[in-house]
């Protein structure tokens, strides 16, 4: 009995302290929601994230308030602030899913930064294409800003729809794009 009271004080002394470790260090684990970020990420994973990221790049994964929703949502930054993004259309002879298409719509950050995306509808695409690029929406990201994007462009409700997010909506930034969730 002794020796079962002290393994079990001992075993809650362990939990206790990686707890109390993983809050110092503000790491916190997050169950993802939804498919916007498939194939990246999955639906009801567990990924770990750092609260309150001191810095954030293109490219990083943020978990973010959206204001008007009551869950928080997960999408790539692909934009930072004072980055400058380019709607456009441009001609180009691609083949996709074994048709030929002559046009292809895309994102350009920073004229070079280059993402093939579906448009919200709010961007109203030109019956004529002129010959290479014809630009639909230029803008510059407010300082302290980022436009954020999920991986399933097609299933996201991102920055696209929401524009811009302000620094204060980002709660924290995935470690790793790896779920910690048993298979």
């Amino acid at each position: 009995m002794k020796k079962s009271l002290k393994r079990l004080l001992y075993m809650s002394s362990i939990g206790i302290a990686a707890i109390l470790s993983v809050q110092f260090l503000g790491l916190k684990p997050v169950i993802l929601q939804g498919r916007s970020m498939y194939p990246t990420l999955q639906s009801n994973h567990v990924y770990i994230m750092k609260k309150h990221p001191h810095e954030i790049n293109r490219g990083d994964i943020v978990v973010y308030d959206p204001l008007n929703f009551d869950l928080p949502y997960t999408k790539r930054v692909i934009a930072v602030s004072r980055d400058k993004l380019t709607f456009m259309i441009e001609r180009a002879e691609k083949e996709k899913k074994g048709k030929k298409e002559k046009f292809f719509a895309g994102l350009v950050v920073n004229d070079k930064w280059k993402y093939e995306i579906a448009f919200p509808y709010y961007i109203q695409t030109p019956k004529k294409v002129q010959e290479g690029r014809t630009i639909l929406k230029e803008f510059k990201i407010p300082q302290n800003c980022y436009y954020v994007l999920g991986d399933n462009l097609q299933g996201s409700y991102d920055s696209r729809d929401l524009g811009p997010i302000m620094k204060e909506q980002i709660i924290g930034k995935l470690l790793k794009n790896r779920s910690v969730s048993k298979k």
